[in-house]
């Protein structure tokens, strides 16, 4: 009898905190929301309570204030890139293959509510303990996404003069991505990621006027070679 009460104790043990944890994503994906339509300055708590259609002392509940859902937003999508970071690496190939992969995994990082706010709220609005806690995982990822540039350029996949201004040349386009891309477009993330990686790899330049630019400088040097007069030997 002993066993089955607490068998029946510890179902509801777990349905309880099933439940508590389905209720929290609830919280942390609509606030992540509010933030970004609205700015984390301009949505309160009681904003966030009254679009999941619960009491604030609930919503408090979950989360004790505003910095620390915003703590958990900016950690989870760290979380995700963390994880890419893990799967790439795993994955192994080249510098550049491993950056190609990790690219796609960013940019649909970057298109969702948790990204944007990542790269949009600033960290100055969570308190100290919790915005070193940020800063420490942000260090993590650029040392392991830099050492992606060094190593393509290492094994000869990628030609860059300077692998930090490769990696915020890069880098800096995909986070704006946060700022200016919204799913609601004419563009699906899908075509997102392709779009850009070409664009980063390939460049704006049509294949058509790079061979033409290559055939007028091969013509202009043959023609040089043509005017340079020789020069003989008279001993």
């Amino acid at each position: 009898m002993a066993e089955v009460e607490e068998s029946l104790f510890g179902k509801q043990k777990r349905r309880r905190r099933a439940n508590f944890d389905a209720k929290q994503e609830e919280v942390l994906v609509t606030a992540a929301r509010l933030f970004c339509e609205n700015g984390f300055e301009r949505t309160s708590m009681t904003e966030i309570a009254n679009a999941i259609q619960i009491t604030k002392p609930t919503l408090y509940y979950y989360f004790k204030n505003k910095d620390k859902l915003l703590l958990q937003i900016k950690r989870r999508a760290q979380g995700q890139i963390i994880a890419a970071l893990d799967v790439v690496e795993l994955e192994g190939g080249t510098g550049l293959a491993k950056l190609r992969r990790l690219m796609g995994h960013y940019i649909r990082i970057m298109s969702e509510d948790c990204g944007k706010c990542l790269v949009t709220v600033r960290r100055h609005n969570l308190d100290p303990d919790s915005r070193q806690l940020v800063e420490d995982r942000v260090i993590e990822a650029e040392r392991r996404i830099i050492g992606l540039f060094k190593e393509g350029m290492a094994d000869g996949s990628m030609v860059a003069a300077n692998h930090m201004h490769a990696y915020h040349t890069v880098f800096g386009s995909l986070n704006w991505i946060a700022v200016w891309y919204r799913p609601t477009g004419p563009m699906s993330v899908d075509e997102l990621i392709e779009n850009h990686i070409r664009l980063v790899f390939k460049g704006l330049e049509a294949p058509s006027n790079i061979n033409s630019a290559k055939a007028s400088k091969n013509k202009r040097t043959q023609s040089a070679k043509k005017k340079t007069p020789s020069r003989i030997n008279k001993g």
